[in-house]
């Protein structure tokens, strides 16, 4: 995706990646079979490979190479304390359900959100207060 993302942009290959991430998990929802499983892992796998590494240069892209350290470091902080719920939310639904197909869904929905506040969010403009002072 790396390559795509010098072409179309890095919020082009986002939103390339963010709806197969999403396909992914209908994916798993539907799947009756081994190999609907295995084309579903195999398209998840690529999609998040593919955000996990085009979102530190979105990041930088929006607000300067000056904060996406701190900001990209904060936002994988969060993600990934946010994202030890997820066993634990589809585990109660699996509880209450018997399978896992709606935590899927929800799963798929997360990812149609994700995609709309890509689409909604618009790259800061800088201002002179932005620009380095010269010595």
């Amino acid at each position: 995706m790396g390559g795509a993302s010098d072409h179309i942009g890095r919020r082009g290959a986002l939103a390339i990646a963010l709806p197969l991430q999403a396909g992914a998990f209908v994916g798993f929802a539907q799947a009756h079979d081994l190999a609907a499983l295995y084309a579903s892992s195999l398209v998840f796998g690529f999609s998040y490979g593919a955000a996990s590494t085009l979102f530190p240069a979105a990041v930088a892209d929006a607000f300067g190479r000056e904060q996406a350290g701190s900001l990209a470091g904060l936002l994988f902080a969060l993600a990934g304390s946010l994202a030890a719920l997820g066993p634990l939310a589809a585990g109660f639904i699996y509880d209450r359900a018997g399978d896992y197909r709606l935590a899927w869904w929800l799963s798929a929905a997360c990812n149609a959100v994700a995609l709309l506040l890509l689409a909604s969010f618009r790259t800061p403009v800088p201002t002179a207060a932005d620009e380095p002072a010269v010595a």
